[in-house]
């Protein structure tokens, strides 16, 4: 495009390349354009958007999702809903207060101006250095070793992570467990626990339920009842390897969309945490029948864990799934009829197997390191049916992921445990043949979470012998908004 020559183009298609300076671009849904020069009006009106760009001013529509834009020194301008991400340095993002928009935020000497409103912003890049202006923002720190600068902000933490510091005043911070960060403003609150480490060099401060770090006053850290662990996602993915490469390699979780549509920013938090743990898993050196379970960092503080389920679910599944976790960890799973009694309740969902990959979703609250409520939800067998593979077990069409297979993975996460790396744990990540039932992995950490004991011979063989074929579903659930945290477990085509 010639320079200056007040130019519009409108491009779309895979791997563009445009010269301009001083012109206007706008890129559409589904494509990826880099662009040279300076000084253009750039603007992003389709989802799914990959823009590369430097010292320009790129416009963002409403409603556009799923978009990225790439590059330095960019004046950025997020239209209401907006949903993405910015990674670069020296970028300015202005997002509009009380217009419901998500923005992952990545780089160096970034800058995002907001104030008081319903969007929502995740520092997840580790390594990220960022100043938030305004007041009244909410943003959660997904990543290690950030650089943050915010004042009268709520700042959400995901659970181990170490070497952040915060720089600002008036503050609150809600940590998970695990963390280890620095606050160096003043008359700042940390919500956390005593598994937490927080080292304080500002000036005033309080605090709740976290261990004394090295910069505390009184160096002996805080007495009081701790705050709500954080917040904590866990991907479980089947099937075709193409499906669960672009399902881990998203931005923007299908979950996480979900929530951010419905304005439930804590959630979305919590699922793109999980995203980012299930990139971590899909990347470790495997296992087949060794390794160490994962936890999450909270556990119930009860021998007797009350359990329900709802219309549709298959009970005797769902009972066999929870005698084979009480020989494992040694509890007590007792069924209620009532629902509001039970501290497990397990739901059917319309969850989109056949689009997102995803047949469980779990979500659960704690607080000092206790689990209080966890829901547990598997597809609906309306939604996608169960059908007799080639071993002649039933399992959801199109992957590799039985009904009982999913409910002992998904009670797992409610009981918790996160994904491991063993391939041969029913908390593995992927759902397949090879990992129907617990193993050793699942076993040693039933006993080191809980104390319990078994022989894991015997419980091996109940759990895999086990495989139902469910039953239809005739009332749907929609997901939790109020949960503190989740955990997905996906399965993908074949």
């Amino acid at each position: 495009m010639a320079a200056n020559s007040g130019a519009i183009a409108v491009f779309y298609g895979s791997n563009e390349t445009v010269n301009a300076s001083h012109d206007s671009v706008n890129v559409g849904t589904n494509s990826s354009v880099t662009v040279n020069g300076s000084g253009d009006n750039l603007g992003l009106i389709g989802a799914n958007v990959s823009l590369t760009a430097s010292d320009d001013t790129v416009n963002m529509a409403s409603n556009v999702t799923g978009s990225v834009v790439y590059g330095n020194n960019d004046d950025i301008n997020a239209g209401a809903g907006f949903s993405g991400n910015v990674q670069g340095s020296h970028d300015t993002v202005n997002m509009d207060p009380n217009s419901d928009s998500y923005l992952g935020i990545y780089g160096t000497d970034q800058k995002v101006n907001n104030d008081t409103g319903n969007d929502y912003a995740n520092v997840a890049g580790d390594g990220t250095s960022v100043d938030f202006t305004g007041t009244g923002n909410n943003f959660g720190v997904v990543s290690n070793n950030d650089d943050i600068t915010a004042s009268h902000d709520n700042i959400n933490l995901l659970s181990g992570i170490s070497g952040d510091d915060f720089d600002g005043s008036y503050d609150t911070f809600n940590a998970g467990s695990n963390d280890s960060f620095d606050v160096d403003g003043s008359d700042d609150h940390v919500n956390g626990n005593s598994s937490d480490n927080v080292d304080f060099s500002g000036g005033d401060y309080s605090g709740d339920g976290t261990s004394g770090g090295v910069g505390d006053e009184d160096g002996g850290g805080w007495d009081g009842g701790g705050g709500f662990y954080g917040y904590y996602g866990g991907y479980g993915f089947a099937g075709n390897a193409a499906t669960v490469k672009a399902a881990v390699g998203k931005d923007v979780g299908a979950i996480a969309s979900y929530d951010l549509a419905n304005s439930n920013q804590p959630g979305a938090t919590a699922a793109e945490a999980g995203l980012k743990q299930a990139a971590f898993i899909a990347g470790a050196t495997a296992t087949v029948g060794t390794g160490s379970a994962v936890l999450e960092g909270a556990k119930w503080d009860s021998q007797v864990v009350t359990w329900s389920v709802g219309t549709g679910v298959d009970e005797a599944a769902a009972a066999q799934a929870f005698a084979s976790w009480a020989q494992a960890t040694g509890l007590t799973f007792q069924e209620v009829s009532d629902p509001s009694k039970a501290n497990i309740q397990i739901d059917a969902a319309d969850l989109g197997t056949d689009g997102t990959g995803i047949v469980g979703y779990t979500t659960y609250a704690a607080k000092d390191g206790a689990l209080a409520h966890a829901t547990v939800r598997v597809e609906s067998t309306d939604q996608t049916a169960l059908v007799t593979n080639a071993s002649g077990q039933q399992v959801y069409a199109g992957t590799d992921a039985t009904l009982s297979q999913t409910l002992l993975h998904e009670i797992g996460h409610a009981l918790g445990f996160a994904d491991t790396s063993d391939q041969a744990s029913v908390m593995y990540y992927a759902l397949g043949a090879n990992d129907r039932a617990l193993d050793t992995t699942d076993v040693s950490g039933g006993t080191s979470l809980y104390g319990g004991a078994t022989n894991l011979a015997q419980l091996t063989q109940a759990s895999a012998a086990f495989d139902s074929s469910g039953s239809s579903v005739s009332s749907l659930v929609a997901a939790n908004d109020d949960a503190q945290a989740s955990t997905l477990l996906a399965a993908g085509g074949h």
